[in-house]
């Protein structure tokens, strides 16, 4: 382990040039016209206040035993 090359991390920050063009390959999403509204609607139909979750831990018996 003590031989491991640092050449890994040597990076090239001031040079973006590759990733823009990565980016520009990318694939164009056009959301739905109507998102916001389909968003907005959705949380109007939540309730105004949640009961405390229960946990899915609450009845596990934890055995710990000690040397």
């Amino acid at each position: 382990m003590n031989n491991i090359s640092l050449d890994l991390l040597e990076n090239d920050f001031y040079n973006d040039s590759d990733i823009d063009e990565l980016f520009e390959q990318l694939a164009q999403f056009e959301p739905p016209v109507d998102m916001v509204d389909r968003i907005m609607q959705a949380v109007s139909e939540l309730p105004f206040s949640y009961e405390q979750p229960v946990s899915p831990w609450a009845n596990l018996e934890v055995l710990a035993i000690a040397k």
